[in-house]
């Protein structure tokens, strides 16, 4: 049996949980953040050891071994401390699996600093022109400040984003964990590699003859959310707002059965039949030409199987296409009542995708197996999980997810206003004589600090829409409704800070020069 190495596991665990990531790329950042303004700061003097006869060469590798140092020295400092807090925390269990790890880890986030310090101090070397000049490479530091702050805003955004949607879909995933846990039995399946078109064609009638057998038993529950389908859309995922429009004046379409009705006690006296021609034509449409393509015989009987729902709690239903369990909770759907889904829908064209997606479920995981076995179908099945255990690890998922997130927030905060604050300070060190003379002149410090302050403000407003591009492709939850809120929240947050900044690295300039500092 193949063992996987820890570092390998934890790697694996990091890459399959954006907030780990973010929270990891937050402390990249934040080390390059330091590297780079120490750098900054320590230019004066690297080029006063030149003009004292040091050789260029000699002046780089004297600053980087002496970053490297610090950073070694408080990479062991906090390593202890981390090591004897974990450590004590776990009872002192599998120490030597987690000292190789961190150990591992912290190798790499010194070959990060390694690298950053040497670049660094590369763009940062002096040149002769620069130091006969008795000035300094302010471009090159402007340029430094700018990456680093658009990548921490980039990345600040991206986590409070993913963070804010794990804590919309963990207070949904707990609702739904509390409708699952009294059906613990309760299963979905997963298809086999196995199960092909030509496994379907060549199997149908023994496949179609288990599904009967389960639904006869009640063993068999069908419910999918399916407004999505009646949906126009140019490829990208119609929105809320876009579904409902879709299926006015319901909020959705639900295909379901009597057997998942009775699982999540619905009340049958709380449904009220409508005609087929009482829906919008639109609507109508819809249900006529997907009932073709899901039912066996064209959808003749569909208009016969319509309700709405007139009860006053909300009705559940099974997601399509999310995770395993999700639950959608609607006031007002149309609901298309499969009495004998076994014997009514399509195998290709409903069951089996239904299947696949999660939403035809079974009440024994047993029962399940022992029909399929018994008409030579056990092939199509791969394995079962419990539903509420899925749904429970989800839930945790989504709590280090949050957890991560916030990290990683908090670290780019931290590394946020720190760059602002350089940034500022590398400003007011650039225009010093401009501060002195408007100031002494009667200009107050926020306008002399104002067009900076509204250049920072413009390139925060401008990163807000790329991140809201990138973030359908990045993001491994689903965003919430409000994300745009937040993010705005956050820049104008950002641009506040920035100009108490910058305001007080003027002043501090100012009286600098009048103390002729």
């Amino acid at each position: 049996m193949i063992q996987r190495l820890p570092f390998g596991v934890s790697v694996d665990y990091m890459l399959h949980n954006s907030g780990t990531s973010y929270a990891v790329a937050a402390l990249i950042v934040l080390l390059i953040a330091i590297v780079w303004a120490y750098s900054c700061q320590q230019y004066r003097s690297r080029a006063v050891r030149i003009m004292s006869g040091v050789l260029p060469r000699q002046v780089i590798l004297q600053d980087f071994c002496t970053q490297l140092w610090h950073m070694i020295s408080a990479a062991l400092v906090s390593g202890c401390v981390v090591v004897l807090v974990v450590c004590c925390i776990h009872g002192w269990r599998d120490t030597g699996r987690f000292l190789t790890v961190f150990a591992q880890y912290a190798l790499i986030f010194v070959l990060i600093a390694m690298f950053a310090i040497m670049m660094a101090l590369l763009v940062l070397r002096p040149r002769v022109r620069i130091i006969a000049e008795r000035s300094m490479p302010f471009s090159r530091m402007h340029g430094g400040n700018v990456v680093l702050c658009s990548v921490t805003a980039i990345l600040t955004m991206l986590s409070l984003a993913v963070g804010i949607g794990a804590i919309a879909q963990h207070r949904a995933t707990m609702r739904d964990l509390h409708l699952w846990q009294p059906l613990g039995g309760v299963v979905s399946a997963d298809l086999s590699l196995f199960a092909d078109e030509d496994y379907w064609q060549a199997h149908q009638d023994q496949l179609r003859e288990a599904f009967v057998q389960l639904e006869d038993k009640h063993d068999l529950a069908l419910s999918e959310s399916v407004a999505l389908f009646f949906t126009p859309s140019q490829g990208d995922m119609p929105t809320t707002e876009q579904i409902r429009q879709a299926v006015a004046p319901y909020d959705d379409v639900v295909v379901c059965n009597s057997t998942f009705l009775t699982m999540f006690q619905v009340p049958n006296d709380e449904l009220s039949r409508v005609s087929i021609s009482e829906l919008t034509p639109q609507l109508r449409d819809n249900v006529i030409e997907y009932s073709k393509l899901w039912t066996v015989d064209g959808g003749a009987s569909m208009g016969e199987r319509l309700y709405r729902w007139t009860g006053d709690s909300a009705f559940p239903s099974l997601t399509y296409g999310q995770a395993t369990g999700a639950m959608r909770q609607s006031r007002n759907p149309l609901i298309i009542l499969i009495d004998e889904p076994a014997r009514t829908l399509s195998l290709s064209g409903f069951l089996l995708p239904a299947l696949s997606n999660g939403n035809l479920v079974f009440t024994s995981a047993d029962s399940l197996r022992n029909t399929l076995q018994q008409y030579g179908v056990e092939e199509l099945i791969s394995s079962t999980s419990t539903i509420a255990n899925a749904v429970y690890t989800r839930t945790v998922w989504l709590q280090t997810t949050i957890v991560g997130c916030a990290t990683a927030v908090v670290i780019c905060i931290i590394a946020m206003l720190s760059l602002l604050w350089f940034s500022a300070q590398t400003w007011s060190v650039e225009h010093s004589h401009l501060i002195f003379v408007r100031h002494t002149a009667g200009q107050r410090f926020s306008r002399i600090a104002l067009h900076r302050v509204m250049m920072v403000a413009a390139a925060l407003v401008l990163i807000m829409p790329l991140v809201m591009a990138i973030l359908p492709q990045l993001s491994v939850v689903e965003l919430a409704d409000n994300t745009s809120m937040w993010l705005s929240v956050y820049v104008l947050t950002a641009i506040g800070f920035n100009a108490i900044l910058t305001v007080l690295a003027t002043r501090r300039r100012y009286f600098a020069m009048a103390h002729r500092e």
